[in-house]
């Protein structure tokens, strides 16, 4: 009978160190994960900012690039500024073949 409670006072020992060590390997899991999630809370947050930056400035360059043409049209005619849109959409279309 004592041999039988020791086992079982043995065996309860070893469950509850396993469930320490589980406990300590979900908590440190649960830590990597809060700090993994943190770093892409971040990530997210400067490429937004990165995103917001490029924006503002590619509307800049709309409105900038919409100035030189109208300049364009005045001084040379609308039809100077239609070859000039051809002969740059051409160029481009070579660049992405």
């Amino acid at each position: 009978m004592r041999q039988a409670l020791r086992k079982r006072w043995v065996h309860i020992i070893v469950l509850e160190g396993i469930s320490e060590c589980l406990g300590y390997k979900a908590e440190t899991e649960c830590e990597e994960l809060q700090a993994r999630v943190e770093t892409l809370n971040n990530d997210n947050h400067s490429l937004r900012d990165e995103l917001q930056r490029l924006s503002e400035e590619f509307g800049k360059l709309t409105a900038e690039n919409d100035s030189i043409k109208d300049e364009l049209t005045r001084f040379f005619g609308p039809e100077a500024v239609s070859k000039l849109d051809a002969h740059l959409q051409s160029r481009t279309n070579e660049g992405e073949s």
